[in-house]
């Protein structure tokens, strides 16, 4: 398969000024590109972790939510660990370190035995934290069995 093109012979022995662009090289290359793309594009929706949007202060509750407060379970990350509470209630922090997965997970296993049945987790994550930390933070909230996870900001935290 011979890519590119050649200028066109002429008479006289001047070089010709009009070129000739094989186009099945390039075609080829197309068709093999957009495969990869439509291919690509169906994985990335299997590798992908649903959450929800979190509510800003400035949208209404709901009805039942104003009448009942409910108590959201928040988990933060920042730079000397994780903090998780309650809505109302005092956090319960675990130090960074080297174990910090795997003592968030005994923390956050407590937690549950107090949550309710289908217990909105919100979790944020301040900018120094890796991207890599939180997804494995969500990841065992997923083992644990808490299914309802949002990704908010650290400001929500403070409510």
């Amino acid at each position: 398969m011979a890519g590119g093109g050649a200028p066109t012979p002429t008479k006289g022995g001047k070089k010709s000024v009009d070129f000739v662009v094989n186009l099945v090289p390039m075609i080829d290359l197309l068709s093999v590109l957009i495969s990869f793309l439509l291919i690509t594009a169906v994985w990335t929706e299997l590798a992908r972790i649903n959450t929800d949007n979190v509510m800003d202060k400035s949208d209404v509750k709901p009805k039942q939510e104003q009448q009942e407060e409910r108590k959201d379970l928040k988990i933060l990350l920042d730079d000397k660990g994780v903090q998780m509470r309650f809505t109302g209630e005092e956090p319960v922090r675990v130090e960074k370190g080297e174990d910090v997965l795997t003592r968030f997970r005994e923390k956050i296993l407590d937690m549950k035995k107090r949550a309710k049945q289908n217990q909105k987790v919100i979790v944020a994550a301040e900018d120094k934290v890796q991207y890599e930390m939180l997804i494995q933070i969500m990841d065992v909230c997923l083992d644990v069995g808490l299914k309802q996870l949002s990704v908010g900001d650290p400001s929500a935290f403070e409510s």
